[in-house]
């Protein structure tokens, strides 16, 4: 007999400090990318805005 249950084929090892760093910093350097994008996005709304309300002055 065990002492414990058999571990889950899915189950993950508990995270160490190394690799929740190593989590964070992915998190992180994602969470920059897409604000990144989403503001070039804006900016591109931004400015096709403006070309089409410049162009209608015309």
């Amino acid at each position: 007999m065990t002492d414990g249950p058999d571990p889950s084929p899915w189950q993950q090892p508990a995270p160490t400090a190394d690799t929740s760093d190593v989590v964070r910093s992915r998190q992180r350097g994602r969470s920059i990318a897409m604000a990144l994008l989403l503001g070039a996005l804006v900016v591109l709304i931004f400015l096709v805005s403006i070309a089409k309300i410049t162009a209608g002055m015309k």
